[in-house]
């Protein structure tokens, strides 16, 4: 028992070990006999699988138009949408309660990190986007219509 306890101990203080499967992605250089301060974070576990989702804060104005099972066009940040396309997702989530910065969604990617011109994105911890939530499906001319209504309407200037 006195040898099983001596190399728990011994792993516990020099093997790093996490409880899911994946591929580790190290956020800080590491060296041999280098000391770690015990709870900083070193990186993180990629999982194998492909369950990606996105999560992104709502503001408060025009929220009363979202609501879950909307679509979503994510545009990436280090892929230009106009080459790349755009990654489409539906809104899984909603926070009932708001922070301080507005509700809290998540945004299930439906088909992975694959646009909708086929080209599949390379995952990378922390990648930014703009979410288009789609609320209403309208025609052109309907968008023309609203635009104008919009931009002559008292207060909008």
């Amino acid at each position: 028992h006195n040898l099983k306890s001596l190399i728990n101990d011994w792993k516990k203080r020099f093997i790093l070990q996490s409880p899911i499967d994946g591929r580790a992605a190290f956020i800080v250089q590491l060296q041999e006999n280098q000391f770690v301060q015990s709870g900083k974070v070193l990186g993180y576990i990629n999982p194998e699988d492909n369950h990606f989702f996105g999560e992104t804060i709502l503001p408060q104005a025009n929220f009363g138009k979202i609501e879950t099972n909307l679509p979503v066009q994510l545009r990436f940040d280090a892929y230009p949408y106009e080459e790349a396309g755009y990654v489409s997702g539906t809104i899984s989530y909603i926070s009932r309660v708001p922070s301080d910065s507005g509700f809290l969604a998540r945004i299930r990617l439906d088909h992975g990190l694959t646009t909708n011109n086929n080209k599949q994105l390379a995952y990378k911890t922390g990648l930014k986007a703009n979410g288009v939530i789609i609320t209403k499906n309208m025609r052109l001319l309907e968008r023309f219509y609203y635009s104008i209504i919009r931009s002559t309407s008292p207060g909008n200037k």
